[in-house]
């Protein structure tokens, strides 16, 4: 089931891509940022397609039991799309959606902050298990920070439980990881602004699943 909406949206992304690319320059609009052929609106759904096939496989690896390492990597790639999304979506700026772009933006902007704490909490496992006692506990304490923000922030039941839940997770992690570092490890521990730099990129694991008109599978109607 899993492997069918991850392809789904990787489809899904491949038909934004084909309008974007051989539809949308050939469509002569008086007002095409109102439009959902808006070359930003196009990208913009292509690169959440992506974004969010990235994640569920992501989830998938955890469950996996896949190296804390390379699952921070993929959650970063899903943090760096978001943000990508957030980047393109402050050049529509009609009033006609300005309300509803306002509140788009703000979905996707607790979307990124909560995968980039999910992936410094894999970053952070991944210190530790390299004995980097130090460096894990400032990944956790900054993923603590960003998770009690957002559930602060939460107004949504159902989004209030994810956090809630990672945010428990969190904390168990900050408690040990800490103490254990104050036991056994004595490495001090550096800000997160004096590592942020240090953060890897994100490792993509998904590709636009490419769209051919002419394939008569592709049948919608």
């Amino acid at each position: 089931m899993l492997s069918k909406v991850v392809l789904e949206l990787r489809e899904s992304a491949g038909i934004f891509n084909y309008i974007l690319k051989n539809i949308s320059p050939r469509i002569q609009l008086t007002d095409i940022g109102s439009s959902d052929l808006s070359p930003n609106i196009l990208l913009i759904l292509q690169k959440l397609s992506l974004a969010d096939a990235d994640r569920l496989v992501a989830g998938k690896a955890v469950a996996l039991g896949y190296k804390p390492g390379i699952v921070a990597r993929m959650l970063l790639y899903v943090s760096e799309q978001y943000s990508n999304v957030l980047t393109l979506s402050k050049n529509i700026r009609l009033d006609a959606i300005q309300q509803l772009n306002n509140e788009f933006r703000s979905s996707i902007k607790r979307r990124r902050e909560f995968v980039f704490s999910l992936a410094l909490i894999y970053l952070s496992k991944d210190c530790y298990e390299k004995n980097s006692f130090g460096l894990s506990v400032t990944y956790i304490k900054e993923s603590l920070s960003i998770l009690t923000k957002l559930s602060n922030k939460s107004s949504d039941l159902s989004r209030d439980c994810s956090i809630q839940s990672a945010l428990a997770y969190c904390n168990n992690i900050f408690n040990l990881y800490t103490k254990n570092n104050d036991t056994f490890g004595f490495e001090p521990v550096p800000s997160y602004e004096s590592i942020r730099s240090k953060i890897p990129t994100g490792r993509p694991f998904n590709e636009i699943a490419p769209f051919n008109p002419n394939n008569t599978q592709n049948v919608f109607f």
